[in-house]
């Protein structure tokens, strides 16, 4: 089964489509980011370090909408080749401060090619840019009926 990031605490939780164990919260609603976010294309320890982030930016804000978005913005500033976003004006200034008064660090995030894909496995500590557009087209057709939540 798959180990994923929570979105709402940064916990890594059991399938990246599932509720979290620990805090209860749904996926986000988006599977390609939630498959995206999981050890089909990362690994653990990646997704633990974007856990960080997610504890930081909650220790900001209660507001669900604002947490994601200054997580978003924070993958698209410093790991602009998993995902870039655009944010809604409205949010631009709730998101700001947010990112300005915690500890941003950017790291090297650790991929993994998609266990269900074809061809050679990666060698071992391999790290290289996934580009969550090719990430998402592979697991919408591959992943469908594999998350038994």
């Amino acid at each position: 089964m798959t180990t994923a990031l929570c979105f709402h605490c940064g916990a890594t939780k059991f399938g990246a489509l599932c509720p979290c164990g620990t805090c209860g919260g749904p996926a986000s609603g988006d599977s390609d980011l939630d498959i995206a976010f999981s050890d089909h294309y990362m690994s653990v320890g990646s997704l633990k370090k974007f856990g960080k982030i997610i504890r930081q930016i909650a220790r900001q804000t209660d507001d669900d909408e604002v947490r994601m978005w200054s997580f978003l913005n924070y993958v698209s500033i410093y790991h602009s080749s998993i995902l870039t976003v655009d944010t809604p004006p409205e949010l631009v200034r709730l998101v700001e401060p947010i990112l300005q008064n915690i500890d941003l660090r950017a790291f090297e995030v650790v991929n993994k090619r998609p266990r269900l894909d074809e061809g050679p496995p990666p060698q071992s500590g391999r790290s290289s840019s996934i580009v969550v557009q090719s990430v998402f087209e592979a697991t919408q057709r591959r992943i469908r009926g594999f998350c038994r939540c």
